[in-house]
């Protein structure tokens, strides 16, 4: 059974958390929704927790550090 996309990034980055997983992948699919059309969205996140799985720790930490400070929670 593929995994999904929250599940990708625990494995490929064990460090991070539910809460900032979630809030990386709601910031995406917000932008995404916003400036795509619907049918271009999912594979869209796709390929970003594709991205997200190979960056280094320190690139995705200064990522989740931009998505934290701009999100609206």
């Amino acid at each position: 059974m593929p995994l999904n996309r929250r599940q990708e990034l625990t494995q490929a980055h064990t460090w991070l958390s539910e809460d900032d997983i979630s809030l990386m992948l709601v910031h995406k699919y917000q932008k995404y929704s916003d400036e795509y059309e619907p049918s271009n969205v999912q594979p869209m996140l796709d390929n970003f927790t594709k991205i997200a799985c190979r960056l280094p720790e320190q690139a995705l930490r200064d990522l989740l550090s931009r998505v934290q400070e701009f999100a609206v929670i």
